[in-house]
């Protein structure tokens, strides 16, 4: 999962990042820079968000083939 994919989603969600560490069993630090990128979201942790929230599969799925299908930045 993408860092920017995982902010839309817990922005969707209307969920701070207090909220989404606590589902996940982690601290809003962790959650803090699994969006900034500064660390990869875990496998483990990519699990549990898809089973707290079944729909999300289905939504990474679409975002990544919207980002596959986009041009590359910066290319003429």
């Amino acid at each position: 999962m993408e860092p920017v994919l995982l902010v839309a989603i817990r922005h969707r969600l209307k969920l701070s990042q207090a909220i989404l560490a606590k589902s996940v069993g982690v601290s809003r630090t962790t959650v803090s820079m699994w969006e900034n990128g500064h660390v990869p979201i875990p496998k483990a942790a990519v699990e549990l968000i898809t089973r707290l929230f079944p729909w999300l599969d289905r939504h990474e799925r679409l975002y990544s083939q919207h980002h596959a299908e986009s041009p590359a930045h910066g290319s003429s």
